[in-house]
Order: structure tokens, then C-alpha cells, then sequence
């Protein structure tokens, strides 16, 4: 940091440190209250990206940065309408000094469009509702806490995921097998979920993601974690591997 900082300065720059609030893939959370002691010590500015944690996380639900404590640190917060408040947009809040000059600066402002006044009252209201309603937020920390201390129990990998964003590694041979575990999840199991595969992560392994919602039941995490574990009983038992190479007649009849 020391030497970024006094190669910026050299250059009347300055660094600019980005990152996620909460990750979007692990569902961990960035260590905000241990980067924001180091602008104590070295000059540059923080730039918090929190599309999974802003509605979620902290006592005031609007991001890992007020789970930290550290709201007013943050130079600058960028979030989104389109997951917590499921309407669409987002925002980038910071110094009335910051946020005019990206107004005026920003490539991507020029000839932009402001968002449709029926989305921006309905965000208004829903940012109201999720403030009022401090209950939702304890709700979903109870249906988070189940999920990950049920699937933890049940012997799968989640790693250290501390938001409701929450990653399952599920280990695989190869893409035939994966896919095949996929269709045995929706068809038998009726569960949807989002399969992450490599280069996000390592080669040998799938990660299914799920973010659970203070909507779901307790009973709802039960069955899931039910399920999970008898898909990884499958998946440990060979049930789903299958070496054929997949056919292409249509190729073929070309050919």
C-alpha cells in the first residue's frame, strides 16, 4: 500500500481500493473495519461495492459496511435496487462533492437517462418498508442461521460464508456428471439453483449457490438441506457419473 500510494502521489494521483462488501460467490464478507484502520495510516480512497449485502446485512440493513460500523468511512458505496428490493437500478452514494463530480465526469453518464419516476417511488417506499420493518431482517438471519448450520451438519462444504449468500462446493469427475446432478435436483428434489463451475472456482469441483430469503420457512431450509444431502450421497456414490461422450447427430449428419 505504502508503495502504491507514493507512486500516486508522484503522479498527483491517488490509489482507489475497490471491493465487494459482501462476496458475491463465497458469501463472505470483506474485512471493511481492518481496510478502513489503514486509511489512518496511508492516504487513498475506499470504494464498496455491495449489491448482496445492502439490504440484508447490518443493524440498519444497508450493507457490510454498517455491519462493520464503518458507513462513514467508505468514500464510496455502490449498490443495487434489483436484489434485496427486487425492483431494478441502483445508486452510487457518497460526498455531495464526490457523486457531483462523477455526475459531470463519468463516460457512462453521458447521455444517460435518469430511472422511471414509477421505479424511483417504488424504491422510496420499499427502502421505507425495509426500515420500518427491522423484523424481516431478524427473520432472514434465523432462516440463514438454520440453512448453514444444517448444511454444515450434514457434512457439506459451505465455506465461510457469513451473509445469506451461500455457496455448496459439491465435488465432481466432470461436466457430464454435474449436469446430470442439476436435473436429479430440479426434477426429483423440485429445487433451482445456480451451478457455478471453473475457471470461477477449482476444476474438480461445482458450486451451487443458493441466497435464501426472510420469505422462506424454516421448513422450506429443512427440506433443502434434506435434499443437498441425499444429492451428495448420490454424488459420493457414483450415481450420476457417466462417460458416454455426448452425441451430436446433427453434426454428424452434417459431416
Amino acid at each position: 500500500m505504502q508503495k502504491a500510494c507514493e507512486c500516486a502521489a508522484s503522479q498527483d494521483g491517488c490509489v482507489l481500493l475497490v471491493t465487494e462488501g459482501v462476496i458475491g460467490l463465497s458469501g463472505e464478507l470483506a474485512p471493511l473495519d481492518k481496510i478502513v484502520k489503514l486509511k489512518e495510516k496511508y492516504d487513498f480512497c475506499l470504494v464498496v461495492e455491495d449489491a448482496h449485502g445492502f439490504g440484508t446485512m447490518g443493524p440498519n440493513g444497508i450493507g457490510a459496511a454498517d455491519y462493520f460500523g464503518v458507513q462513514d468511512k467508505v468514500d464510496l458505496h455502490i449498490g443495487t435496487f434489483g436484489k434485496a428490493m427486487g425492483v431494478m437500478g441502483g445508486f452510487v452514494a457518497g460526498s455531495e462533492e464526490l457523486v457531483n463530480y462523477l455526475r459531470f465526469n463519468m463516460r457512462s453518464q453521458t447521455f444517460s437517462e435518469a430511472l422511471p419516476a414509477a421505479v424511483v417511488g417504488s424504491v422510496i417506499n420499499r427502502m421505507k418498508y425495509m426500515m420500518d420493518k427491522p423484523e424481516l431482517r431478524e427473520k432472514l438471519g434465523m432462516v440463514v442461521s438454520r440453512f448453514h448450520d444444517g448444511l454444515r451438519k450434514a457434512g457439506l462444504e459451505i465455506g465461510n460464508t457469513m451473509s445469506p449468500v451461500t455457496p455448496v462446493y459439491m465435488p465432481i469427475h466432470n461436466m457430464q456428471e454435474a449436469v446430470h446432478m442439476m436435473v436429479d435436483l430440479r426434477e426429483t428434489y423440485n429445487i433451482f439453483c445456480v451451478m457455478i463451475i471453473y475457471p470461477y472456482i477449482q476444476q474438480d469441483k461445482v458450486l451451487l449457490r443458493f441466497i435464501p430469503t426472510a420469505t422462506h420457512t424454516l421448513e422450506d431450509v429443512d427440506y433443502t438441506v434434506e435434499s443437498l444431502a441425499k444429492i451428495y450421497e448420490n454424488l459420493k456414490a457414483g450415481k450420476y457419473i457417466d462417460n458416454k461422450p455426448i452425441s451430436r447427430p446433427a453434426i454428424e449428419e452434417e459431416q
